[in-house]
């Protein structure tokens, strides 16, 4: 055999071996699979539990149908809280944007929220006074935005609000006030969700609501005019917990 067809024959050789190894590495080694990066992108819906504080100027601001009655200064406290539970749920949907998720949120929620002041002496007379404001239930929609780190969003809301509250007064003296009203108000917050699973997530969130109502109608017993009309604001914080299903 030739020197030429010696060497072409073991170039030939070291070339089979080589993609013979290079074939048996690439058996050798698994295949990777890469894990899908989380989204927040999708709609869900949730419960939430949680608690409140209620400011409210009904139960220390006392009408001005009593005052004239004493013919002194009242001293009741102009605002006066009140704290209870909340129960309820949520709807909604976000969009994720690289880093950036926006969205819309839809929130329902009953409560024990009320404010009850103390019994209170005015005046010459040493009339009493007792009031109370509860506030049963509150919804509110708005829209939120927040920043994604992985499986974790840190989030703000804002929007509009509504409550339904009850008023009641009575007094020694047989005079009494009560009333219904739905008000509007403003809402805004801030929160951290987490997703335990893709499908599930917790949360966590802090919420400030202001409503105001210029016109609530109070029957009035003994007042010597018939029905008041009163205006009346509040104030909410709460605090609230919530875990949710999300869909794809």
């Amino acid at each position: 055999m030739s020197k030429r067809r010696l060497l072409t024959a073991v170039i030939a050789g070291i070339l089979a071996g080589v993609a013979h190894s290079a074939s048996a590495g690439d058996l050798a080694v698994p295949y990777a699979k890469v894990a899908p990066v989380f989204s927040w992108s999708g709609c869900y819906v949730g419960g939430q539990v949680g608690v409140g504080v209620l400011q409210d100027g009904y139960t220390g601001a006392v009408n001005p149908t009593i005052t004239p009655l004493s013919g002194g200064n009242q001293t009741l406290p102009v605002n006066q809280w009140g704290v209870g539970g909340t129960f309820g749920g949520y709807i909604g949907c976000n969009y994720q944007m690289g880093l950036l998720v926006v969205g819309v949120e839809a929130d329902a929620w009953w409560s024990s929220m009320k404010v009850q002041s103390n019994t209170s002496q005015f005046g010459p007379l040493g009339n009493v006074v007792n009031a109370s404001t509860t506030n049963p239930f509150t919804g509110d929609v708005a829209g939120r935005i927040g920043v994604a780190f992985g499986e974790y969003l840190m989030y703000t809301k804002a929007g509009v609000a509504f409550g339904s509250f009850r008023y009641n007064l009575t007094t020694n003296f047989g005079l009494a006030q009560s009333g219904n009203a739905a008000s509007a108000g403003f809402i805004g917050g801030f929160g951290l969700e987490y997703a335990i699973m893709p499908d599930v997530t917790l949360r966590a969130e802090t919420d400030f609501i202001y409503f105001a109502n210029n016109g609530v109608n109070l029957s009035c017993i003994n007042c010597g005019t018939g029905p008041v009309k009163a205006s009346i604001s509040s104030w909410e914080v709460l605090f609230k917990v919530g875990a949710a299903y999300k869909f794809d």
